[in-house]
């Protein structure tokens, strides 16, 4: 079949060449030609997806087995790949277990009032250095370094540094500090002189800065000592962020020795307090412990931020770290035969995308879902690289390789952490791609998603600018609303939290509409009215309109792609063959059941004919009813052969019968009607010669047909064979024509006679006639059985 050609869109039959392109003549297995009429730029797509480039030994219909082939193979591969993924987050991360232990520590040690203050105060309303000294000398020794239970019995040698009864705290907790140095940062500072006021830039206003200049030495522990600056890679710390930016890992450091006592512990702070550790040059100060769960095996590193803010004002944060090290349970290493197993997957893929663009050269960009794959491997080799970090990072700690860690703060809990989060933020990020990717697979399953997607995809560029308009509307709004209650209002403090605002607004409906109307009632009003009216008509409208007028266009015209069909329905034959193997294997079918209920009913008569020929040779003193029963059941087999013999007997005769009457009427009409002269032109008689000396000239007597069970009689002009007739030729001379072998003779056919044949000769015939020769007496039997049943 050569591919049709049109101007449109160039529709073509698969299973035949494209344009001039001749292929191997290798069909489609269970093709069909009217729904496989696709245009050239599928069936180029298919060519591609089947790794071959379109030329002249190429095909469509080789390219449709290979695609359908290795696209069943891809949709088995990437169910794996979902399971695998999945399966693996979830054993290497407890989410509920963390969660729950990680609010446990916050509530007790970060919710907590402080002991001694008259009314309630916790770390989350800490707002002057007052506050800060305040938690640190009281808060911070009674959870991290108590000495008794709760009836009062002091902890034994083995249970201290036990915090809330069942965590022990790992290693030294550190107090940190980054400091920066008071600047002239006024154009105007002979004004400020001036008017006597204070022309320096504290550390505040330096607001988001990652280095520290301020490196003299401060006063520290023992009274007396002070306390020199290290940096980043001495302290092996991190840089670490917050709410207001980045901060590096150096600065001045204090520990505080897992074997003090709360007593010890607040003497210290109380020393620190008393010599302003904390000034105008404080940028920010951190406290970092670290605890370790027996019963989960969970470690937990907790930093406390305090930043000191340009107006004066101490703003706390806190960051709770949650996570697992080392390789103890077999669940440990399940994850990582999961992780292993992902990543060769993905690493499969890769190889897999490589070789297509190499194949396909630039086509291999022109599908969409190519990009989304590159996303995901991305994305795979960034969460790849955080966990190996993590990896480096706690298996030298687990292995003892980081020194001491009663006396100081050996490991950076904060930073491990860090790396930890970042391999699950990318991986739970990397979840939506990757379920995302599966959508492309849905088409070949179902036709209803298959509309959908297409549905999407037709609209695709329209929602894009749909998103493009949206963003700039909302972008336009969050700046209006920033800048006039941005002041006033705590939700439009900044342009991210107005514009998460407004987005809240989109989703919920909330917005501080009491507060922004008291402040500014006309702008206000007027601002969240038209938000909400091009809310309404255009955010909610327009995309719904977009997407439904797309999914009936693709639901009346059906856009379905002819492979997809194709694909689905061997997708659902292998389906429906696995379903009843596995739910409907001991189920037979009706046929199934007749058959084998006739093959009973046989199995019983022929038992009752025996036990009847038993009886009648018993009365004759004779006892061979095995014999008996094998006579039967060759009776019954050489009546069937009978039967199977004479349809074929008289199929032959009728198709010799329109033979005889094509070459009579061809005869007739060559000689004119009423001839009756021998059919001369379409066979020629015996020479004269043969009629003469027959057996010396001429045509020889035709040797017999062997059949089992005939015996060879010389013929005579009165009886013939089935395949022959008799002629007369213009002299009156009468002689005889093979119908089967268009051969003439002078001499009478050999007949061929039936003899009376045994039981046992009968038998070794329909053997040695069905190629059993050479098996067994009970095989043989057993075949001769089969083949009359069927």
């Amino acid at each position: 079949v050569r591919m049709g050609k049109t101007d449109q869109i160039g529709h073509g039959v698969a299973g035949g060449p494209i344009d001039d392109i001749q292929g191997p003549t290798r069909p489609a297995d269970d093709l069909n030609e009217k729904d496989l009429k696709m245009s050239k730029k599928n069936q180029y797509a298919i060519m591609y997806a089947a790794g071959l480039k379109p030329g002249p030994n190429v095909s469509l219909a080789y390219a449709i087995d290979i695609f359908r082939t290795r696209k069943l193979r891809e949709s088995v591969m990437y169910l794996v790949f979902l399971f695998t993924f999945n399966v693996g987050a979830f054993i290497q991360r407890d989410v509920t277990d963390s969660h729950r232990y990680s609010q446990s520590v916050k509530n007790v040690i970060i919710a907590r009032s402080f002991p001694t203050y008259p009314y309630y105060q916790s770390f989350e309303n800490i707002s002057t250095h007052e506050h800060v000294w305040l938690y640190l000398q009281e808060v911070i020794p009674q959870y991290l370094y108590a000495e008794t239970w709760y009836n009062g019995d002091p902890y034994g040698p083995e249970e201290i540094s036990t915090v809330m009864f069942t965590n022990r705290l790992v290693q030294a907790p550190r107090l940190r500090q980054i400091r920066r140095s008071s600047q002239n940062c006024s154009d105007l500072a002979w004004r400020l002189s001036y008017l006597n006021l204070d022309s320096r830039c504290h550390s505040g206003n330096y607001e988001g800065s990652s280095s520290a200049d301020a490196t003299d030495p401060i006063p520290g522990w023992p009274p007396g000592s002070f306390i020199n600056y290290s940096s980043a890679t001495e302290l092996r710390q991190g840089s670490s962020s917050t709410q207001r930016g980045w901060y590096e890992g150096g600065g001045f450091i204090v520990d505080f020795p897992l074997n003090l006592t709360a007593e010890e512990v607040k003497l210290r702070m109380a020393h620190l307090k008393k010599e302003k550790w904390t000034g105008t040059e404080t940028r920010a100060m951190f406290f970092d412990f670290a605890l370790y769960n027996s019963a989960q095996r969970f470690f937990l590193g907790v930093r406390l931020n305090f930043e000191f803010l340009p107006t004066g004002k101490v703003q706390t944060s806190v960051s709770i770290r949650v996570m697992r090290l080392g390789f103890l349970t077999v669940g440990d290493y399940m994850s990582v035969v999961f992780d292993v197993m992902v990543y060769a997957i993905v690493l499969f893929y890769i190889l897999e995308d490589l070789k297509k663009i190499w194949d396909g050269e630039h086509k291999y960009w022109y599908d969409a879902w190519h990009y989304l794959n590159w996303i995901m491997y991305t994305i795979f080799l960034l969460a790849f690289l955080f966990k190996i970090q993590f990896w480096l990072m706690s298996t030298e700690y687990i292995n003892g390789e980081m020194g001491t860690d009663e006396e100081t703060a050996a490991l950076d809990f904060e930073t491990l952490g860090w790396y930890y989060s970042q391999v699950w933020n990318w991986t739970s990020f990397n979840c939506i791609f990757v379920w995302f990717k599966a959508f492309s697979f849905f088409k070949y399953f179902n036709q209803r998603i298959a509309n959908l997607a297409y549905a999407v995809l037709l609209c695709a560029r329209e929602l894009r600018d749909f998103l493009v308009v949206l963003f700039l509307m909302t972008f336009a709004f969050a700046i209006a609303f920033h800048t006039a209650f941005g002041i006033d209002v705590r939700e439009n403090r900044t342009l991210p939290t107005t514009i998460f605002e407004l987005f809240e607004l989109f989703a919920k409906g909330n917005m501080p509409y009491d507060e922004i109307v008291r402040f500014n009632t006309y702008l206000g009003l007027f601002l969240i009215l038209s938000f909400q009216i091009i809310l309404s008509f255009i955010v909610i409208k327009l995309p719904a309109a977009i997407l439904i007028r797309s999914f009936s266009n693709t639901r009346d015209k059906g856009v379905d792609d002819p492979m997809s069909k194709e694909f689905r329905a061997v997708v659902i034959k292998i389906i429906s063959r696995a379903v009843k193997a596995v739910f409907y294997s001991g189920v037979k079918d009706e046929k199934k059941l007749f058959r084998e209920e006739r093959e009973k009913e046989l199995e019983v008569a022929l038992d009752q004919a025996a036990e009847t020929a038993a009886a009648a040779a018993a009365v004759r003193n004779v006892d061979k009813p095995r014999t008996i029963k094998q006579t039967v059941k060759l009776i019954h087999n050489q009546s069937a052969e009978i039967g199977r013999n004479l349809a074929t007997l008289t199929v032959s005769a009728d198709k010799l019968f329109e033979v005889l009457a094509k070459k009579l009427k061809v005869e007739r009409a060559g000689a004119g009607v009423g001839a009756v002269e021998a059919p001369v032109s379409l066979f020629r008689p015996p020479s004269r010669q043969a009629w003469k000396s027959p057996g010396q000239s001429g045509t020889k007597r035709a040797a017999p047909r062997h059949l089992p069970g005939t015996m060879a009689l010389e013929g005579n002009k009165m009886v013939v064979p089935p395949d022959w007739k008799t002629f007369t030729n213009a002299e009156g001379h009468t002689y005889f024509f093979d119908t089967q072998t268009g051969q003439t003779q002078w001499d009478p056919p050999t007949i061929l006679v039936a003899t009376q044949l045994t039981a046992e000769e009968k038998r070794a015939a329909r053997i040695e006639a069905l190629g059993l020769t050479g098996l067994s007496t009970e095989a043989a039997d057993l075949a001769l059985t089969l083949e009359f049943e069927a």
